[in-house]
């Protein structure tokens, strides 16, 4: 038998280790898209959930690495971050006048109840749900209030609101999934009405009294459970119809008036008095004056007459100083004031 030629052997040899390194790189290859398309990575601030064969899963994949039946698989993300809208409305008061609200709303859904969110409102649980019961409520809670609420309570407004809207939410996602839990305690709220008096936004020294609406807090037990974590609303800016804006203008142009008319007559009042108490002065000083004056007359006098009686023959003499001559006529000369 004819060996066969060493060269020959070698490039078998060689040509099968070829063969043998490509056949395992293709299967590692292989290996490696499969284990891809079995692994699905869920980013940091999400939470997937899936679909098998058209049906969703109650299976929540969690941030990280999850493991996947590829092909008949669909894959969905949703956002568990807090989120915040900014949202501007115009609703009805009390009284069927509008006002425009600017106000945010913050929420987060809870990550064990993704799947349940997409089952029971889709992917688009906000545009779909969430919003139109927020929206309802808030509607509700503004048409119990008035224009003068808004200006003196609106931190007391922002808060009763923020936990209607939070019970609403909360109440609408039990009925949704009364088959997920049991009987658990829950958070209600009941709303009163009283009468209370509250210092006037554009002077704190008038008093205005209005019906308030409060709220009270009490505990309920219920079934089912909430999706979300929570829901906070905070209001930023409160604009009023134009035709009340312009009314406050008025009223306020009209108040500014009339303390500065007070102001004014405040200082007339200090001027006259201040005259008044001047001109009392001055006729206090010249009565003083006078009495002063006639006082030393009368020393005068006195002193003169006890002189003039004393020396007769000096009464001529001073009735030529202080008396013009009489020429004629019985004309008598009163010598008393001498």
């Amino acid at each position: 038998m004819t060996a066969l030629p060493l060269s020959f052997v070698g490039i078998f040899v060689l040509g099968f280790m070829h063969y043998w390194l490509w056949m395992t790189l293709d299967i590692f290859v292989f290996i490696l898209l499969a284990s891809i398309n079995f692994i699905w990575f869920v980013p940091t601030g999400s939470v997937g959930y899936i679909m098998v064969l058209n049906k969703l899963s109650d299976r929540t994949l969690k941030p990280g690495l999850n493991w996947i039946i590829p092909v008949v698989t669909d894959k969905y993300l949703m956002d568990t971050t807090v989120i915040t809208k900014v949202l501007t409305d115009t609703k009805k008061i009390k009284t069927r006048n509008e006002v425009k609200l600017e106000y945010t709303l913050t929420y987060q859904l809870k990550e064990e109840y993704v799947s349940e969110v997409f089952r029971q409102m889709k992917a688009n649980y906000w545009d779909t749900h969430v919003s139109r019961w927020i929206d309802a409520k808030f509607d509700t809670i503004v048409s119990w209030l008035t224009y003068p609420e808004f200006q003196l309570r609106k931190d007391e407004i922002e808060d009763m609101a923020s936990k209607l809207i939070a019970e609403e939410v909360d109440k609408k996602c039990r009925e949704m999934s009364l088959d997920l839990a049991s009987d658990v305690y829950a958070k209600r709220y009941d709303v009163i009405k009283t009468t209370q008096s509250y210092p006037s936004a554009d002077d704190p020294t008038q008093m205005v009294t209005m019906e308030i609406s409060s709220i009270v807090e009490r505990q309920d037990l219920v079934n089912g459970v909430n999706f979300f974590k929570f829901i906070d609303l905070k209001i930023n800016k409160v604009e009023f119809e134009e035709s009340y804006e312009q009314a406050r203008s008025k009223v306020a142009v009209a108040k500014a008036q009339t303390i500065e008319a007070e102001e004014k007559k405040k200082q007339l009042l200090i001027l006259a008095e201040s005259k008044k108490e001047a001109e009392i002065l001055k006729a206090q000083g010249e009565a003083e004056a006078l009495r002063l004056k006639g006082a030393s007359e009368n020393e005068v006098r006195k002193v003169l007459g006890e002189i003039l009686r004393d020396h007769p023959e000096l009464l001529k003499e001073e009735l030529a100083k202080h008396y013009p001559k009489v020429l004629g006529g019985n004309t008598m000369v009163n010598l008393d004031n001498l």
